[in-house]
């Protein structure tokens, strides 16, 4: 029998002003095996034994800086019975053309018309 070691899924969701700290949390998101599902969330499994581990490397990372970060795990069940709808046309809102610190142009919402 395979002793496998039981894995939890995670949903990770954040708000972070500064580019540098932002870009941080999603590569160290990477590196912990999450994938980029949209600008500011990774979805992805993590072992029991590695969870502290990386909550503690994110908090590293926002600590001192205006940041909010989200990890919700997910169970099993919910994981499975997640629905995904992916139009021909998401590519255009899967870059957005506004990051923080620019200002909206006047016709941004015309560009998803």
């Amino acid at each position: 029998m395979v002793n496998r070691m039981e894995e939890t899924q995670y949903f990770i969701f954040y708000d972070i002003k500064d580019d540098k700290t932002r870009t941080k949390v999603g590569e160290k998101c990477k590196d912990f095996g999450f994938s980029h599902i949209q600008f500011s969330g990774y979805c992805g499994t993590l072992p029991q034994n590695m969870r502290e581990t990386f909550i503690k490397e994110l908090q590293n990372i926002v600590m001192d800086k205006e940041a909010v970060l989200l990890i919700q795990p997910i169970c099993a069940r919910c994981s499975r019975e997640s629905i995904t709808i992916s139009t021909k046309e998401s590519k255009k809102l899967q870059k957005p053309k506004i990051y923080f610190g620019m200002k909206v142009r006047k016709n941004y919402q015309d560009d998803y018309d």
